[in-house]
Parts: C-alpha cells; structure tokens; sequence
C-alpha cells in the first residue's frame, strides 16, 4: 500500500512539473532546443512532453527540476509547494 501511495505522488509531482514546464521554461529563457540539448533530449521531445503526448519520465523529471531549481526560477511554482508539502516523501525516495 505504501508503495501505491510513493509512486501516486510520483506521478503527481511530474504532473505538476508538465502543466508548469511552458512557464518555467520561457521564465528561464530557454528554448525547447535548448532545454531539449541540456536533458539529451529533441526540441520535438519537449515540445510533445508540454502537450501531453509523450509522458516524461522520472530521470527527465529530476534532471529538468535541478535544471530549473538551480536557475532559482522554480520558486514561486506550485510544484515546489508540493515538493515542500512531500519533504519526507522524497527524502525517502533519494535515500532509496
């Protein structure tokens, strides 16, 4: 049960992140392009991961969430209110 629990605020925290990658991208002022170089990913790839079309995984998720974290444009987001609302939860998750 505890698992189901993990995994569905995985899920819901890279559904935070994709409803929020247009904005937190264009605040950064990076390009699909170059968001797309910076995760070894295709401007095509981003550009379907905003729309919905192409899920991202969690490897993604994490690399573009340090990515935006360290531009400090991540702030003010609802996905960093529910990385603080979850503190434990992914502590646990990074500690394995």
């Amino acid at each position: 049960m505890a698992e189901n629990n993990e995994n569905k605020t995985q899920a819901q925290m890279m559904d935070i992140f994709v409803k929020e990658l247009p904005q937190l991208r264009k605040s950064s002022d990076i390009s699909q392009t170059t968001l797309g170089q910076r995760l070894g990913l295709s401007r095509q790839t981003i550009s379907s991961i905003e729309r919905g079309e192409v899920p991202i995984t969690w490897s993604v998720y994490v690399a573009a969430v340090t990515l935006f974290y360290e531009s400090k444009n991540i702030k003010d987001s609802e996905m960093l209110n529910f990385i603080t609302t979850n503190r434990n939860y992914i502590i646990k998750f990074l500690n394995g």
